[in-house]
């Protein structure tokens, strides 16, 4: 018989992650050395791949043990999720932060953790050390008048790890913004061009623009629509008119463009952004704006947002597109009235019950004081449990005429195990704060001997006496309630939606209007922009700007 080989086979391991970073920002904290330990004040929640997050900053501590007394904690709280995945492994890093110029201190603290369900945290309880905080405090008053800090939290969430067949022909991910974004930068099948303030022309496409902007759709389709168009407004410089064509191609604003640290800029880009209709860019420009609104924004004439501020401060509900116009100062004669805020205490509870059934009792009738029989173990909020019932009693001198029953790591009940009886029971409850791993609180005095006998006599001789019926048995039903700490959540000002360029580009298809190209496919007709094709395709670019047209 011949030899026969099989080929090789090849295979990978995938892991997948979604990041994301959230800025929590700790005004006047000396204010808030000598909360107590373990109290902490909690950031808004925040979304990450389909999970909802806070942070918690404990000012003196989460705990006083082990010499952790000299330092400030901080710990990231899963407050739920909208996926129902859980567990969950995560790595996050928790960063310190200047907090006006963002730049980093050089403390910073990395960890990875798997999150077993809603309601649970990661702790770092030696976070910064409190003189170190206590020195920047010092510091930022002396020079800045100001003792404010920033927590960067950057959060990512691994996926599972799943094997993968190389034979399989991976998708790659969408690269339609880098498509557009050539597009915009190569220029040269563009259709309109732009002179913003006297400056080099820019050159863009005019389906694209009308795809993503009412105004530009206005403008620029017709059969009178312009093709060359002169902006000479006074608030529309030409770096801001190129941010808003960068945004309108690839629904992001550019890496260069300062964006996140230049208030008079996300001034500029949310006036712009609210005059073309780009909705998405007008809420990340209000989101940010609506971050550095402050009480010293609000007193500070010289901020260069003072006015916006004062304005959302003035009208709470007006839109933010007026406020960056305006010219409001805090000596103007009107009256300040804060915006009123919304921030709520809430306090979860994880409920369960462990049914532990012990049998044949008599037999443990007599095993001595202070020894147990122990139930399973059982878990509940992410903390392992079991039941210890001593049958002669926890201590000779305190309980011995008693059956102690303890919950190690509530309340608990006995039952007779089996029909008749008439279903009578006793209970007995306590409510503990459970400060280590094999810590136990319970019932010394749980119930009386003589009276557990009375129970199992009414069920018979043999089963008081352990003879025969081998059914002297009943059950502890353990109902255990962990009560999670009280945590804070906040509304957040401004919600950025999800980019909205794929519906946009999908509703110009549809719709049909600017469209300069027919495809004709087995005598149907398809009408398609030419500079959308030529961007996502060589062939067709080689087909339409090559010389040759479509027919």
């Amino acid at each position: 018989m011949a030899n026969s080989s099989t080929p090789p086979t090849s295979s990978r391991c995938l892991t997948a992650s979604v990041t994301g970073t959230h800025n929590f920002e700790v005004t006047s904290y000396s204010l808030l050395e000598g909360m107590g330990v373990g109290k902490f004040v909690s950031s808004t929640t925040f979304s990450v791949a389909g999970y909802d997050w806070n942070l918690r900053f404990y000012p003196d501590g989460i705990t006083d043990n082990d010499g952790r007394e000299d330092f400030v904690s901080a710990s990231l709280h899963l407050v739920g999720t909208t996926t129902g995945a859980m567990p969950i492994r995560v790595r996050f890093r928790l960063s310190l932060l200047n907090g006006y110029a963002s730049t980093l201190l050089g403390m910073s603290r990395g960890l990875t953790h798997t999150f077993e369900r809603a309601g649970s945290d990661c702790r770092i309880p030696m976070f910064v050390k409190k003189s170190d905080l206590q020195e920047l405090a010092i510091r930022r008053i002396r020079f800045t008048g100001n003792d404010s800090f920033k927590i960067e939290c950057s959060l990512t969430i691994i996926s599972e790890s799943r094997a993968e067949d190389v034979s399989t022909i991976p998708v790659p991910p969408s690269n339609l913004h880098q498509h557009l974004a050539g597009m915009l930068e190569g220029g040269e099948i563009a259709d309109v061009e732009f002179s913003v303030g006297g400056g080099e022309p820019f050159r863009a496409h005019a389906c694209v623009l009308a795809a993503r902007s009412p105004v530009f759709r206005a403008e620029l389709l017709g059969p009178a629509a312009a093709r060359s168009i002169k902006i000479d407004d006074d608030d529309m410089e030409p770096a801001t008119f190129k941010a808003l064509l960068h945004f309108i191609y690839t629904d992001h604003l550019p890496n260069d463009s300062g964006f996140g640290e230049d208030a008079a800029l996300q001034r500029r880009l949310l006036v712009v952004a609210d005059r073309y209709g780009v909705d998405r860019m007008k809420a990340m420009c209000e989101a940010k704006l609506y971050e550095s609104v402050n009480v010293e924004t609000v007193s500070t004439s010289d901020s260069p947002h003072s006015s916006y501020a004062i304005d959302r401060l003035i009208t709470g509900h007006q839109s933010l597109v007026s406020m960056a116009s305006s010219t409001a100062s805090p000596s103007d004669g009107r009256s300040l009235r804060l915006p009123e805020t919304l921030s709520r205490c809430v306090t979860a509870s994880v409920a369960a019950a462990h049914n532990f059934e012990v049998t044949r009792y008599s037999l443990l009738a007599g095993v001595g004081a202070g020894e147990f029989v122990t139930s399973g173990t059982f878990s509940v909020d992410g903390n392992d449990w079991n039941i210890q019932v001593y049958t002669d009693g926890w201590k000779q001198e305190m309980n011995a005429g008693y059956v102690s029953v303890f919950l190690t790591k509530y309340t608990l009940s006995l039952s007779e195990n089996g029909g008749g009886g008439g279903g009578e029971s006793v209970q007995r409850s306590l409510t503990h704060r459970f400060d280590t791993v094999g810590s136990f609180w319970g019932f010394p005095g749980f119930m009386e001997r003589p009276r557990l006998r009375q129970w199992l006599l009414r069920r018979g001789p043999a089963a008081a006496a352990g003879g025969g019926g081998g059914d002297d048995c009943f059950t502890f039903r353990c109902s255990l309630t962990v009560i999670r700490e009280p945590r804070t959540e906040g509304v957040a000002a401004v919600a950025v939606p999800p980019s909205d360029m794929r519906r946009h580009m999908a509703n110009m298809l549809r719709g049909g209007d600017g469209a300069d190209v027919v495809v004709v496919v087995r005598d149907q007709p398809f009408r398609a922009h030419g500079c959308v094709l030529a961007a996502r395709s060589p062939v067709f670019r080689a087909e339409l700007f090559g010389g040759g047209h479509m027919k």
